[in-house]
């Protein structure tokens, strides 16, 4: 990445650090608070920080490892990217079935809407997240943007994701869904973009069409799940967090 790239994706990071670092404090005295906190620690430093770092740094050398594929760009980039998503999950709820460890109770404290992997999965993230990968990997290779663009645009769609479901609130952790749901699409984005030729140039309206069009491509999936697959499911799902 050249030198604004990095100013910019560290000045994210740096607050990211600053902003999660001043909400654990606020909540030190309150164990269930505490907890969340401390998962998103856990988040930040295996999944932004180890795997982010390792995407960056080793980009050309998995590039170059990576078996060629018959497969086209497109379809590539979207396996890569749902490989990246479960494993993203796989963090997730790793934090979450380690309450225990962070002081309380499991089911007290969250960072996804249950301990059940497959179940977070299936039913509440990487389903709703595929569509939206879909759209991304026909966009990746019809048009020219670079895995930084791809990282930072759909980061922004994953903080409108969470801002949805999750309320507005979801905003004000903009650094943290940035890097979260960047660091799927950097590495695949950057394996497929080696294998596409014949991209047209990116106009002005293309950046914010690719950020608000693959909500809508992924509407409904939503839609099937919550009205037809989850009431019949027996998931099990967390209780809202109280100190």
């Amino acid at each position: 990445m050249n030198r604004s790239k990095t100013v910019f994706t560290g000045a994210l990071y740096f607050w990211l650090l600053f902003s999660s670092a001043v909400a654990l404090a606020a909540v030190w005295h309150h164990p269930a608070y505490r907890a969340m906190y401390c998962m998103v620690w856990g988040l930040i430093l295996l999944w932004v920080t180890l795997i982010g770092g390792l995407s960056v740094k080793l980009r050309t050398q998995i590039c170059s490892i990576i078996p060629a594929s018959s497969l086209p760009p497109w379809q590539f980039f979207i396996i890569l990217s749902t490989a990246m998503a479960l494993l993203e999950e796989a963090v997730t709820v790793s934090m979450t079935n380690m309450a225990p460890l962070f002081g309380v109770a499991l089911g007290r404290a969250y960072i996804t809407a249950s301990g059940n992997y497959f179940d977070v999965v299936s039913l509440h993230s990487v389903v709703v997240i595929v569509p939206q990968f879909v759209a991304w990997g026909r966009l990746l290779t019809r048009y020219s943007f670079s895995p930084f663009q791809v990282a930072l645009l759909f980061g922004s769609t994953g903080m409108v994701d969470e801002a949805l479901f999750g309320g507005p609130s979801a905003f004000l952790g903009f650094a943290q869904w940035i890097l979260v749901y960047g660091i799927m699409v950097f590495l695949p984005a950057t394996v497929s973009i080696a294998r596409s030729n014949n991209r047209k140039p990116v106009k002005w309206w293309h950046y914010p069409a690719a950020v608000v069009g693959p909500i809508f491509v992924a509407v409904p999936v939503v839609l099937l799940i919550t009205r037809l697959i989850a009431p019949h499911h027996p998931s099990i799902h967390f209780q809202p967090i109280s100190p």
